[in-house]
């Protein structure tokens, strides 16, 4: 589960669920792209689509999000 905390600084980490926390609708994803305060309120973005452009030369992979 990822959690993430705000009182002074905004702090995001990983726990294991335990039986007794309620689950909500889970989403795959790919990466975080960072916190967006809007209008005072903390957003966090992460990347949830993806689609694969190609390869470098090195093997490294190409995706567009």
């Amino acid at each position: 589960m990822l959690v993430i905390e705000k009182s002074e600084i905004c702090r995001i980490y990983s726990k294991k669920l335990s039986n007794d926390d309620k689950q909500g609708e889970r989403t795959q994803i790919y990466g975080i792209l960072g916190i967006i305060n809007i209008e005072g309120f903390n957003f966090l973005a992460v990347i949830t689509e993806k689609l694969f452009v190609g390869k470098l030369r090195d093997g490294i992979s190409i995706y567009e999000v």
